[in-house]
């Protein structure tokens, strides 16, 4: 009798903790969904409600026949998102200038940040960016605190069509404290822990060209890019691991090298290129895999195998074994050679400590005669290939044991690479000198575990340096300015010239050349006036074939008249077709070919002409281009 006593005793109490723990959280629920509609205001136009919550805080969804509103808030009152969809609200998708200009766009981010984060409205940093033409001016947010930026913080806002509203908007926020700035290194100091603490790596890093092939170059790029000097003990640290957990983290920087993505293959089709291509059979491919003794499939059975293409041309088999009380493993098996290329496995059970030595020990049975490419790094704890000595980015093996078993293993390797010859390059370390004499290198925040404020010195550009001069690169390999980018307002020849305020307005929105002089009474090419209007209608603009058979690489680099411009132009519109009716009065008296190109553009108002002409057969000049595009986005 006691013990029924003390049960039913025992579960009234555990009853009345779980009812007061569910009262406490509901009361916290009510606390923060009444502060968040203090601040987004009224909600109700809208017919459902719904909730959902986790460590991190709440997120809250109304929805109604005509808008819906998300809102995520952490627990401590700061609202991280918001998104609010008017379905009956008009988006405009032609081209056309802003109806608010930079500083009113900024205003109405401002005043919105004020009115939903009012605690946090001064740690908000705005920035306004060129943006597209489509998309109009791009407002970013960034955490500061006591004139520091925060880590990897990030934000946007997005204003509808008419920038009354805001339709968007998500701010990654971390609670720091200020810091003691009287502990933080000089940057000299900086610098040289960096030097002795990081430095520089060769390497070969690529791209791809217009044909998709693979382009290598060398460069000098960040020994281990994920680490940064801190601002505290001069040592180097990863933010991104102390930030995040280690499980994402090590997933992240391994990449999940999805072999498994791809075009899956009928039957027939796998028959046809078995006979083919001499693709091993999945018979074959199940055989090569249990022979492995890495690979835990004993008890599993093979529940799917399909034949799959993946991005580099490559057919691999992904395999899906499984057994009893939910073990798996999933293999991706190069169809050609029989050599594994991703392998992922659960066998059930916490998860145990990393077994370095196991990894060692395993990865020649999974990379075999490859393995002899490649060096392992002690820091960041994988494989990097490596060709005449220089290391090569994109190109690696990772690989994972824990307890006793292997649960990841990932080798990227391109077969086809071709490797430029490196000669005559300068130090690591002149090359370090060259990067900090043109980088701003400032200290930026973030949490530690234990939840003081951590401090790094931050680059304002990557480090991705010429071996050649140390002068920065882009993604091609080739030298440029690093603020070159900030082109537009900063071009050195438009002071005096008439069309000063089009072309500068055109470069807010990112319409115009990459070099820092316009140059605007030179004569406007073929592909330099196709390449202007891509920006304004985000898309290909097909040029007339007869110009690209005029100019010697095919491709349209040939000097234009102002007919051609406007043939162009129209052409881009997607108007041509009505200019070629013969129902047109030329407004021009010069103008007796092609009168429609010139009759509905002059009608647009985007050309025009003097004294009654217009010119048709003279060169078409940079800045006549620019303003026929200003015209066009004005009207």
């Amino acid at each position: 009798m006691k013990k029924i006593i003390s049960f039913v005793i025992a579960s009234v109490m555990a009853l009345s903790s779980f009812t007061a723990a569910l009262a406490a959280d509901t009361s916290e629920l009510e606390k923060t969904l009444r502060l968040v509609k203090s601040r987004i205001g009224d909600t109700d136009m809208y017919e459902n409600f719904n909730s959902e919550s986790d460590d991190d805080g709440y997120s809250f969804y109304w929805s109604g026949d005509e808008k819906n509103l998300y809102v995520d808030c952490t627990k401590d009152g700061i609202i991280t998102y918001y998104g609010c969809y008017d379905y009956n609200e008009k988006w405009d998708n032609d081209a056309k200038f802003p109806t608010k200009s930079s500083d009113e766009v900024k205003a109405v981010a401002t005043d919105f940040i004020k009115r939903i984060n009012p605690d946090i409205a001064d740690e908000v940093q705005i920035t306004i960016e060129k943006g597209s033409i489509r998309n109009g001016y791009s407002v970013y947010l960034k955490q500061n605190v006591g004139g520091f930026d925060v880590f990897n913080s990030f934000g946007y806002v997005s204003l509808t069509d008419d920038c009354q509203r805001v339709s968007n908007f998500q701010l990654s926020y971390r609670p720091l404290a200020a810091p003691d700035k009287s502990k933080f290194l000089s940057r000299e100091a900086a610098v040289e822990a960096f030097k002795e603490k990081i430095g520089l790596r060769l390497m070969y890093s690529y791209y791809y060209d217009d044909e998709d092939n693979k382009i290598y170059y060398p460069v000098y790029a960040n020994k281990y890019p994920s680490k940064y000097i801190s601002a505290l003990t001069g040592e180097a640290v990863d933010p991104y691991e102390i930030m995040y957990s280690d499980s994402e983290y090590s997933r992240n920087a391994a990449g999940a090298g999805d072999e498994m993505a791809g075009k899956y293959l009928s039957e027939a089709e796998e028959k046809e290129l078995n006979n083919v291509s001499g693709l091993i059979s999945k018979a074959d491919a199940e055989k090569a895999v249990r022979k492995n003794k890495y690979i835990k499939l004993s008890g599993m059975e093979l529940k799917s195998c399909r034949l799959s293409s993946g991005y580099d041309g490559r057919y691999c088999y992904n395999m899906q074994f499984g057994g009893k009380d939910s073990p798996y493993v999933y293999i991706s098996l190069d169809a050609a050679t029989g050599e594994i290329v991703n392998m992922h496995q659960y066998l059930g059970g916490e998860r145990k400590e990393r077994n370095q030595s196991l990894e060692k020990e395993a990865v020649s049975a999974f990379a075999g005669d490859k393995l002899d490419e490649f060096r392992y790094d002690e820091d960041d704890k994988h494989y990097i290939r490596v060709y005449d000595g220089i290391d090569v980015e994109g190109d690696g093996i990772y690989i994972e044991a824990c307890g006793d078993y292997v649960t990841y293993y990932t080798i990227s390797y391109d077969r086809d690479a071709k490797f430029p010859k490196v000669e005559g390059i300068i130090s690591p370390e002149e090359a370090a000198d060259k990067f900090f004499e043109q980088a701003d290198y400032e200290i930026e925040l973030y949490p530690e575990k234990d939840k003081t404020t951590g401090a790094v010195y931050v680059a304002d550009f990557v480090c991705n340096l010429s071996p050649y001069t140390g002068n920065p690169v882009n993604y091609k390999g080739e030298e440029t300015d690093p603020d070159s980018e900030d082109y537009g307002i900063g071009y050195t020849d438009m002071d005096d010239h008439w069309a000063k305020d089009i072309v500068n307005k055109l470069a807010e929105f990112n319409i115009g050349f990459f070099e820092k002089e316009f140059k605007p009474d030179n004569t406007v090419t073929a592909s330099e006036f196709e390449g202007l209007l891509d920006e304004v209608f985000y898309e290909d603009v097909i040029l007339p074939q007869y110009l690209k058979e005029k100019s010697a690489d095919g491709e349209g680099n040939v000097e234009i008249t102002r007919m051609e411009g406007a043939i162009i132009m129209l052409k881009a519109m997607g108007a041509d077709k009505y200019a070629d009716y013969d129902i047109y009065i030329s407004p021009f008296e010069d103008v007796t070919e092609n009168k429609g190109y010139a009759a509905l553009l002059h009608a647009m108002g985007i050309v025009g002409g003097a004294d009654g002409k217009f010119r048709p057969n003279d060169r078409l000049t940079r800045a006549e281009a620019a303003a026929m595009i200003y015209k066009y986005l004005a009207r």
